[in-house]
């Protein structure tokens, strides 16, 4: 009985989190579509009543690890690597099936 209620429980927590995404998303993309209205205005800035928005183009350097690997030896790579862990949370629409 206690486990049937704490999975109900955490059911609960789980609607509300699927609805938070939901919302979430949808205002994502609304904000994405602000973006490239402002983006696409080519000012760098641009102020509202109450806020400032500042766009800015930087280059962003990353690093090509397929040629890395073919100049380094695989030693070399293994002690320059680092390893974390890391958690995500991913949330799906249920479909009508038990799960």
């Amino acid at each position: 009985m206690k486990t049937k209620m704490k999975t109900k429980l955490l059911g609960e927590f789980v609607d509300k989190y699927g609805a938070l995404c939901a919302r979430m998303a949808k205002l994502e993309e609304q904000k994405k579509e602000l973006e490239v209205l402002l983006t696409s205005s080519g000012l760098t800035t641009t102020e509202g009543r109450t806020f400032r928005v500042t766009v800015r183009v930087v280059p962003r350097y990353s690093v090509d690890m397929e040629a890395v690997k073919v100049v380094l030896s695989e030693a070399f790579l293994a002690k320059c690597t680092k390893t974390s862990v890391t958690m995500s949370v991913r949330c799906v629409a249920r479909n009508e099936k038990e799960v």
